[in-house]
């Protein structure tokens, strides 16, 4: 097994370019033997990119490539409705998002675009004025479009498609249609701009951007039975073998995924370690893991190295390409805190003082949710208190403990006496605005109920039971 870590995307996927030459030439094998994994679909793009680049044939096994995809080609149509206003990214993108121009106003368009000889953009221009033509949705994309030039003038190509994104709806179409997939190859399209700008080291407009990638754009996607390198995601893997495998984007935040890490469930994290294992176990000869340094946007972190690949005894593979100090200090980071935090649960039974609710004692704990169950005796409530929760601490003194919860139950016993002396004062303003919420009910949600005590009188008991927001009874 190697472990390859390169100082950034690029260095990582020509890395795996060039080993895979050298598998290539050195063990007689064939495209098809090897496999690329991978754990979410954007980390194709960088990988795709090398891949032409050193003339290696490849396909995507149960997906499509990078920039075959919709979201991707949305926005490269209207980068190249802004320089050559072609006939083909017009038809994509006047009307999506909807703008309302149906097929007799196409129609229409086509017609006229022939008979001036001029492109469709063209003609929508020339004729806005026509009967068939004038649409609030057509005036709009013109505007739209307008305006992007205006832009393209001095933005550079990331910052431009930042715009394209916000201004022509495509932004909001895709968070509405909630398609994760999508949003993170969006944001994986800006992220190889910036890199782009970065290895240029001066911005990188829309004309000499679309000139960059026109080879990976143009490529014939035919002849699938040729002999070719495969890339899957590790998902689509399981079951099946490979003589020679690489998985990329071995990077905290990618595996495991950022949404596990967020979560902090154990069973999240364990479920991501299981996929890993997965992947390690579709070689049949020889196993790659690869990670790369720079920016993660779907963490908005620095990236670092997979949290899985230090569970992984050294001895058992080759290391190539340099851990900085700096990398290596960051990664035990995770690892650490979950001992200390492991270490350090408070137990059932313990008695705990908390900022807001007091003195209280621990109920249990859930380990998959990291939380603890814990009775606090000044509100009378059980409570969930998440396990990193800072501003909780044991309390050891016992005997102050219970003189307190002894002074709390005569309390709620004069509590009671006081309650069936009061008038509910809710009884005339029966339909107006609950009062404001109490400090705990603000920051940590509402209680899901209300119970009355049991002397209290059966139509006080009602009126708490209807009016549980009010909580009239707390002084």
């Amino acid at each position: 097994m190697v472990h390859f870590h390169g100082k950034n995307d690029f260095e990582e996927s020509l890395w795996v370019a060039s080993e895979i030459k050298q598998i290539l030439k050195t063990e007689k094998a064939n495209y098809s033997d090897i496999t690329i994994l991978y754990r979410a679909n954007h980390i194709s793009r960088n990988i795709e990119q090398s891949l032409i680049k050193e003339n290696i044939l490849y396909t995507i096994f149960g997906g499509v490539k990078f920039f075959e995809r919709k979201e991707i080609k949305d926005v490269l149509s209207l980068l190249r409705l802004i320089v050559t206003g072609d006939n083909i990214s017009f038809l994509r993108m006047f009307n999506h998002p909807s703008r309302g121009l149906g097929k007799k106003f196409i129609e229409r368009l086509s017609y006229l675009g022939r008979e001036q000889n001029l492109s469709l953009l063209s003609a929508l221009e020339q004729n806005i004025a026509d009967k068939e033509l004038a649409k609030k949705g057509a005036a709009e994309f013109l505007d739209l479009i307008a305006e992007l030039k205006e832009i393209a003038k001095t933005k550079s190509i990331s910052d431009l498609v930042k715009e394209i994104l916000e201004r022509s709806g495509l932004a909001e179409l895709y968070r509405k249609d909630g398609d994760e997939d999508r949003l993170e190859n969006i944001k994986e399209l800006v992220s190889s701009m910036l890199l782009l700008e970065k290895e240029n080291k001066e911005p990188v407009n829309v004309e000499e951007y679309l000139q960059e990638i026109a080879l990976y754009t143009d490529l014939d996607t035919h002849n699938e039975n040729q002999d070719k390198v495969k890339l899957m995601t590790i998902h689509i893997s399981k079951g099946l073998e490979f003589p020679y495998v690489f998985l990329c984007g071995f990077t905290e935040g990618v595996l495991p995924s950022a949404l596990s890490i967020k979560e902090r469930r154990s069973r999240a994290i364990e479920e991501e370690r299981r996929l890993t294992y997965v992947a390690v176990t579709r070689a049949e000869k020889r196993f790659y893991i690869t990670d790369s340094e720079g920016y993660n946007f779907t963490t908005g972190l620095n990236k670092y190295p997979s949290r899985f690949l230090f569970e992984i005894s050294e001895e058992f593979y080759i290391r190539k390409g340099k851990l900085s100090p700096e990398i290596l200090q960051a990664y035990k980071v995770p690892s650490r805190n979950s001992d200390t935090e492991s270490k350090e649960l408070f137990a059932v039974g313990d008695l705990v003082f908390h900022e807001v609710f007091k003195k209280g004692r621990i109920k249990a704990l859930n380990l998959d949710k990291n939380q603890y169950t814990i009775d606090f005796f000044e509100i009378g409530k059980e409570k969930p208190i998440d396990f990193n929760f800072r501003f909780m601490k044991r309390i050891t003194d016992d005997s102050i403990l219970e003189s307190n919860e002894a002074d709390n139950t005569n309390s709620a016993i004069d509590l009671q006496t006081h309650l069936k002396s009061q008038k509910n004062p809710f009884e005339k303003d029966f339909n107006e605005s609950s009062a404001e919420e109490s400090l705990e009910d603000q920051q940590f949600g509402k209680d899901e109920k209300a119970v009355p005590g049991e002397n209290l009188s059966s139509g006080i008991a009602t009126d708490i039971a209807k009016n549980k927001n009010k909580k009239w009874w707390k002084f």
